[in-house]
């Protein structure tokens, strides 16, 4: 049977149990590479912020208290980590400014076959739609949609009051729905 995530943040603080820390990292290094992957749009900051993220939480690990999820524990030092990549690259901008370009652009999943073309593209236009939104927009879209966090533990994760993250959802929604509305049109 697999352990929780508490069960193992407890073997390594406990006893120091190197595998157990090992599980916590490769059960959410997923995740976390997703999400930074998808703030920071670049592999090298993405792996330095991910290893970063790592090893604060490993040292932080003591001090982690499980009245949150140690999902959105590790997300909000994740989150830490991005911005403090963005503001050292020079590129962190205010909620209001959209980031990036429209040349930027991250790979589309890849299913074989001439059948898939159409939703390869409608795929990629949905990613670069996300990839375009302010920073604070992408992240609560990237916390809920991609990582399936409730809009309470994105608040938490952010520092932000509940309403802020769903009035950020909120206009989220309605720049993607411009965005694919081209998609919708064709289709019909």
């Amino acid at each position: 049977m697999q352990q929780t995530d508490s069960q193992l943040v407890k073997e390594y603080c406990q006893h120091g149990n190197l595998r157990a820390a090992g599980e916590l990292v490769d059960r959410h290094a997923p995740s976390v590479h997703r999400f930074l992957w998808q703030m920071l749009r670049q592999q090298q900051d993405c792996e330095d912020a991910s290893q970063e993220t790592f090893r604060k939480v490993l040292r932080a690990l003591p001090q982690y208290e499980e009245k949150e999820r140690f999902a959105a524990w590790v997300f909000r030092i994740a989150r830490n980590e991005a911005l403090a990549m963005l503001r050292k690259r020079g590129r962190f901008v205010s909620d209001e400014t959209e980031t990036g370009s429209r040349a930027e652009r991250i790979a589309a999943p890849n299913p074989n076959g001439a059948e898939h073309a159409a939703l390869r593209e409608e795929v990629q236009i949905v990613e670069t739609a996300i990839s375009e939104l302010p920073p604070a927009e992408k992240e609560v879209v990237l916390l809920r949609l991609r990582e399936n966090l409730g809009f309470r533990e994105i608040a938490e994760i952010t520092e932000s009051p509940l309403n802020t993250v769903l009035g950020r959802m909120h206009r989220a929604r309605q720049k993607l729905k411009r965005a694919i509305e081209p998609i919708e049109t064709l289709l019909s």
